[in-house]
């Protein structure tokens, strides 16, 4: 009858939604701090962790040498998925970046968030990706923690350099300071705005966003 057959469709409806929340997630590759390769349902996807960034491991095809603290993410993010398979995938307003990668908050079998974790270990810092700011105030906090314990890349405690001071600046090229000084111009291109610590931009501390 046509209540039976409606009725069969509703069981098979129901059954097709149960079915494509389920995640069955296999690790394949781990490429970076916070970027990753797995199976998801039988399709390969490559997962970008949101709201968080890891430093550069090296990309020789791009002359990209490894960025400070690169490798030492990469590993940390390998000894956890060693000792913890991924459960599950919760994503936000946007759910694919410009390079059709996932972006995903990422959840370990026991309860933790692999996203929360890495910055809480000083081995990432958090990036906001709007519109996904979903736990930005959890990342926030898990940073402070890092920060105030010098875990990770905060470990050797982040040295306050003034903009003129070009030698000190040049023996921390590759890793984290805070430069304090005042902009004397800006120019803003198609790319990029320009900040200008100094007259001789070629020279002086220019920031560029």
């Amino acid at each position: 009858s046509m209540k039976k057959f409606s009725n069969l469709l509703l069981i098979l409806f129901l059954f097709g939604f149960l079915f494509s929340i389920t995640q069955d997630i296999k690790l394949l590759k781990i490429y970076d701090g916070d970027t990753i390769l797995v199976s998801l349902n039988g399709k390969k996807e490559k997962i970008r962790f949101t709201g968080i960034n890891t430093p550069e491991i090296a990309h020789p095809k791009f002359h990209k040498k490894s960025e400070y603290f690169g490798n030492k993410a990469k590993n940390h993010l390998k000894n956890i998925l060693k000792k913890h398979k991924i459960s599950k995938l919760e994503f936000d307003v946007k759910k694919r970046d410009k390079y059709q990668r996932m972006l995903a908050y990422i959840f370990l079998e026991n309860g933790k968030m692999l996203n929360e974790l890495m910055v809480e270990n000083g081995y990432a810092y958090t990036y906001n990706f709007p519109p996904n700011s979903k736990y930005k105030a959890l990342f926030d906090t898990a940073e402070t923690y890092a920060k105030n314990k010098h875990l990770g890349i905060w470990k050797n405690k982040i040295k306050i350099i003034n903009a003129t001071d070009l030698k000190s600046l040049y023996n921390n090229l590759g890793y984290y300071v805070e430069v304090r000084g005042y902009v004397t111009d800006t120019y803003k291109s198609k790319k990029a705005i320009y900040l200008n610590f100094g007259k001789n931009y070629k020279k002086d501390f220019t920031a560029v966003i």
